[in-house]
């Protein structure tokens, strides 16, 4: 079962302030996540219901699984000190 994955617009925002290699390697962990929202490595966001992130070196994607609807929602990216200041 194939996810949709949404990206929120701040989010589309910050991943074009990176560097081009990361780019790619968020671009890849993304299609990644239209095939299994939960791959190896990822963790749930604890105290939020249905909130995970992924590792990427020093920038972390949270984002929303909503399996009723099959569907992912980006949520944050941002570098791991910044990242969960304000979710």
């Amino acid at each position: 079962m194939a996810y949709t994955v949404e990206i929120k617009n701040d989010v589309a925002k910050a991943i074009a302030r990176l560097a081009p290699k990361m780019q790619q390697r968020v671009a890849a962990a993304l299609r990644e996540l239209a095939n299994e929202p939960r791959p190896a490595g990822s963790a749930k966001i604890k105290g939020r219901d249905h909130t995970w992130r992924i590792r990427l070196g020093v920038i972390r994607i949270v984002y929303e699984i909503h399996d009723n609807i099959l569907s992912v929602t980006v949520v944050r990216l941002a570098h791991r000190r910044e990242v969960y200041r304000h979710l």
